[in-house]
């Protein structure tokens, strides 16, 4: 009888041990935030590299997408010592989320990204991303994928997102781009390659199902044709680059659907301006975006032509070119007069003689 009460003693022991662990497990596991979606979990960041802890989640089944964002503390008061990283986004946290289609994860110095297969949308902006790890065999889904504000990124494995709709790498350093890099990408429609370091581009390496492509604010000073055609291409961007001369009648053919064709900025003089601007009014393409009202407010050094801000400098080259030219001409017309004014004069001098 008492080994009967002692086996019950120990297997009771056992289960309130099993019910603390649990309890205790279920008040640490991170909650979704008030106000989340039914299909949208919003998460307070927290800390996370791998082979460290591994964090635990209470987040429903009926959640696809997982958004992380700062704490409210944090937003309002920076302090390095305090905030979150997640250093890595690997198969492990992605597991503990529960496997979503969507994550957004920003700023919180990532420096490695493993991108599940079966995820659609991947927002991972404004870190510090150095490593991107894919399997070169397997079929990854990703229609979406968001790596602005990285620098230094190593875009070379993007290449394996051949279902990607949208990609964005502005601002991440980028000074040249590698060969075949979107070959694969028949699917792509939007790509934003603004805010970097590209000297030249040759549009052959972009494929011809985009209908929106951002080069602007980069250092470029000549855009190869290649011969490629662009039949959805809807706007094209190449403001504040170092864009001095352009052929629009030789690209826009190649963009049959065209509506906005960003230009401004660029150290173009009039006469260019008003050949671009020109043709561009005869296909009935806008060459400035009239729901953006900054691209309309001046600096001190600029002004507005044709709608749009220029250097001021430049545009007025030409104006001081052809007044160079005509005093120029004109001295030398004075000159010549008075030379054949003399050689007169000398004549009828000699004949009087």
């Amino acid at each position: 009888m008492a080994v009967r009460k002692g086996n019950c003693l120990y297997w009771c022991s056992v289960f309130l041990m099993v019910l603390l662990v649990s309890f205790c497990s279920a008040k640490q596991a991170r909650r979704c935030l008030g106000g989340s979606e039914v299909f949208v979990c919003t998460l307070v960041q927290f800390d996370y590299e791998a082979g460290q802890d591994v964090p635990q989640f209470n987040i429903s089944s009926s959640v696809t997408a997982v958004k992380i964002i700062r704490s409210p503390h944090e937003m309002q008061e920076y302090n390095s010592d305090t905030i979150r990283h997640i250093r890595e986004y690997d198969s492990v946290l992605h597991r503990q989320l529960g496997f979503p289609k969507a994550i957004e994860i920003q700023d919180t110095s990532m420096h490695t990204v493993e991108v599940p297969a079966e995820m659609l949308y991947a927002d991972f902006s404004a870190n510090s991303i150095k490593t991107i790890t894919v399997n070169p065999q397997l079929p990854y889904a990703l229609r979406y994928l968001d790596l602005d504000d990285n620098y230094n990124l190593p875009i070379e494995n993007v290449t394996h997102f051949t279902r990607l709709q949208s990609l964005h790498l502005s601002n991440c350093r980028l000074e040249t781009i590698p060969d075949r890099l979107f070959t694969p990408m028949t699917n792509l429609q939007h790509l934003t390659l603004a805010y970097n370091r590209l000297t030249a581009v040759d549009l052959k390496q972009f494929p011809p199902s985009l209908t929106l492509l951002f080069f602007n604010r980069n250092n470029l000073r000549n855009m190869t044709l290649g011969g490629v055609i662009f039949p959805s291409l809807e706007h094209l961007n190449v403001a504040s680059n170092e864009i001095s001369s352009f052929n629009a009648t030789l690209i826009l053919p190649l963009a049959p659907k065209l509506k906005l064709f960003t230009i401004e900025r660029n150290p173009m003089r009039r006469a260019m301006v008003d050949h671009i601007v020109e043709e561009l009014n005869r296909r009935n393409i806008s060459h400035y975006n009239m729901e953006n009202p900054d691209e309309w407010v001046c600096k001190d050094d600029e002004i507005i032509y044709d709608g749009v801000c220029f250097s001021e400098n430049n545009l007025e080259s030409d104006e001081a070119s052809w007044s160079t030219f005509g005093i120029v001409s004109t001295v030398m017309v004075v000159l010549a007069g008075s030379a054949g004014l003399g050689y007169v004069i000398w004549i009828l001098y000699k004949r009087v003689q």
